[in-house]
């Protein structure tokens, strides 16, 4: 990630490329490569079939900023999130980053991500009030379901995903998202 200069999210919405806002601080994003753009497709596909089968909400896909914080502000791009028809009507679909957080926010691993980077992600969004965080990753082809940065669930390839309190009814086979 490079630094390109201190600003906020207005200013971040004129730019064109891939970039977070982390306190102020515009953070330059290299594009994904293509097995982490499979695996963000493919879950995003599971995922958001459901939703929109189930009329539960929205998905988002990468790109699709949130605006996490203010003064200094902070806009963090997940490579999929779920809103939920209720957060929606709080703060409807904005043409701008919306401040009305997604109830589920998925992130795709990529090789150069260490855990203290996801760590911190996941704090910033608990903190903002997303109420899951699922961290794929397509390297080792397990998940990790966080309900807080404290508690949390590892699924393997074969076990059964579900997301209870987000999602009633919904399951996937973890090996679903693996597979091409």
């Amino acid at each position: 990630m490079d630094v390109l200069t201190f600003s906020n999210a207005e200013d971040l919405m004129k730019l064109s490329g891939r970039y977070e806002l982390l306190k102020g601080v515009i953070c330059e994003m290299s594009p994904p490569g293509e097995k982490h753009g499979v695996t963000a497709s493919k879950i995003g596909y599971i995922i958001g079939k459901y939703v929109y089968e189930n009329k539960l909400g929205v998905t988002t896909a990468a790109e699709t900023g949130y605006k996490l914080s203010s003064n200094p502000d902070t806009v963090r791009a997940p490579d999929l999130a779920f809103k939920s028809n209720e957060r929606i009507a709080r703060g409807g679909i904005t043409e701008g980053y919306s401040t009305v957080m997604p109830e589920l926010v998925v992130e795709v691993n990529s090789p150069q991500d260490s855990y203290g980077r996801v760590l911190k992600k996941l704090n910033e969004w608990f903190s903002s009030g997303v109420m899951s965080v699922i961290v794929v990753d397509p390297y080792e082809k397990n998940v990790i379901l966080y309900e807080s940065p404290e508690h949390y669930k590892m699924f393997e390839y074969n076990d059964l995903l579900e997301l209870r309190e987000i999602l009633p009814g919904f399951t996937c086979r973890v090996g679903e998202i693996f597979e091409i």
